[in-house]
């Protein structure tokens, strides 16, 4: 593969073979999903020759398919690819073209460099004459490198589709000013990867191409918006990326299911060495990226603040925005254990296993009972909020673990809120509802009367309040009252 890095026609603009490149309106991972119908193939680029060329000695410069377009270059997977990378032009003598050395990087690859050309230069280092070992496949413009004759470096090398495991090792190479590099790298990560001169103004100038690695495309996630048929103001941009964005990959968790002699199935998760405990200890939450509506949209649960109005379920099963009057925990850097609870459809709630979430074996929310997160099985019934005004039964179908950084548990006056349009308790640990509820009483006393929180604002880490209830609650109550028990205790009482 040949790229030239030089600046084309009157005005001088960036380019890569006499192209301009142009974004594509559409990702291009999805070119071969059936129902996309995005892309125009007249977005991308046509050959380019010495017959077609931009228009380019044109001092207008119109802005055609033949020079400002998406640029694409195929390259096979699993081979070892010879790159050569010039910044040149079509007259060693001519200097205009390529006076600037450019700062080239790859993303998606390291790539081992073996060789470096240069022009010549004075003795103040001003370049005075081009490298001749390329012919740029024009009298003028630089659209179609190649090598010249008996000049082809991995022949006359004897290299071809090797790669020197001394070579350097680089993701960034300078490329001299009228000079070339030869970089080898192995098309072993397939995927869509952008080259493109590190020179900020040149890159949005058009001075960059992607390399379509092995025929690499993929269809869209399930439920992902599509172009054309949605608009979101930027807080519902935020939140929509947040529920349909694949998860990063994490730490591996180990599930382990024991069932008692009262035929009840307990999951604890096993945490990693280090981990905050989402299965044990006091923390109940929900993730940083889950999240909440409020009447302005939806929101990141990470950005909620005490004060603010957001969805719940009231006490006779009705849908209402109620105030944040507590932030329970907050902790951004820590890793948390945590469930998720897939139903029918495209919702989805994660939270720490020790969390209430109503649920059912009935489409009726008023038979339902707040259970642990870890309960929740397959066929179980749990409620979403299909609209602001409207609670609808759906059928769990999945249920799976997963370590996350970051923990956050908001506290409304009702007790409750609905997380990525499910209906789930604000409490933990201890398993009744109603009790704990009943607990935070003062909390919203004090709230009803002067019209704040106890908290102005709160500080990382699990608030005093709870705090001060879980160490109460280890003296007064049985631990019936609490989460689950650990895997250990359960071994020991069925022994």
């Amino acid at each position: 593969l040949f790229f030239n890095f030089g600046f084309e026609g009157t005005r001088q603009t960036s380019t890569i073979n006499g192209r301009n490149l142009k974004l594509p309106s559409a990702s291009l991972a999805q070119l071969d999903a059936s129902e996309l119908t995005d892309i125009d193939d007249k977005e991308f680029c046509k050959q380019l020759d010495e017959n077609n060329k931009c228009n380019r000695n044109n001092q207008v410069e119109v802005i055609s398919q033949d020079c400002y377009c998406t640029h694409v270059v195929d390259a096979e997977a699993n081979q070892s690819i010879e790159l050569v990378i010039s910044a040149t032009g079509p007259n060693p003598m001519s200097l205009g073209n390529f006076l600037f050395a450019h700062p080239v990087h790859l993303h998606g690859h390291y790539f081992h460099v073996v060789d470096i050309q240069f022009g010549e230069y004075d003795d103040n280092g001003k370049l005075t004459t081009g490298n001749s070992d390329l012919n740029c496949g024009g009298d003028t413009l630089c659209v179609k490198p190649r090598w010249k004759p008996g000049n082809d470096y991995s022949a006359r090398n004897e290299v071809t589709g090797k790669i020197n495991p001394k070579a350097p090792l680089k993701d960034t190479l300078l490329i001299p000013a009228g000079g070339y590099a030869v970089v080898y790298f192995k098309t072993d990560n397939p995927g869509w990867w952008f080259l493109h001169c590190h020179i900020e103004v040149h890159q949005l100038e058009g001075m960059g191409v992607i390399i379509n690695e092995g025929g690499f495309k993929t269809p869209p996630p399930g439920g992902m918006y599509k172009c054309g048929n949605f608009s979101l103001i930027p807080n519902d941009f935020n939140a929509a990326i947040a529920v349909t964005a694949s998860p990063i990959p994490e730490p591996t968790v180990t599930t382990v299911t024991t069932t008692t002699t009262r035929t009840e199935t307990y999951t604890t998760t096993v945490q990693p060495t280090g981990t905050n405990s989402g299965g044990g200890g006091r923390r109940g939450c929900f993730p940083p990226d889950a999240v909440v509506r409020t009447r302005n949209g939806p929101l990141l649960m990470k950005d909620v603040e005490i004060g603010m109005e957001v969805l719940a379920v009231s006490s006779n099963h009705e849908l209402v925005y109620s105030p944040v009057i507590l932030m329970l925990d907050v902790d951004d850097i820590k890793l948390a254990n945590y469930t998720i609870i897939e139903p029918s459809g495209n919702h989805k709630l994660t939270l720490t296993p020790n969390h209430l979430v109503h649920a059912s074996k009935t489409n009726d929310i008023s038979s339902s009972v707040p259970i642990f997160a870890s309960q929740v099985k397959k066929g179980d019934k749990i409620f979403v909020a299909e609209s602001p005004d409207v609670i609808e039964a759906v059928e769990v179908v999945s249920t799976s673990s997963k370590v996350i950084k970051g923990a956050y548990a908001p506290l409304t006056r009702e007790g409750t809120v609905v997380v990525n349009d499910v209906v789930a308790s604000c409490y933990a640990v201890v398993n009744d509802h109603q009790f704990a509820h009943a607990t935070f009483g003062p909390l919203r006393y004090f709230y009803d009367t002067f019209h704040t929180s106890l908290h102005s604002k709160q500080k990382q880490g699990i608030a005093w309040y709870p705090s001060m209830l879980h160490s109460l609650g280890k003296v007064f109550l049985d631990d019936s009252n609490y989460k689950p028990k650990k895997v250990e205790d359960l071994i020991k009482s069925s022994d």
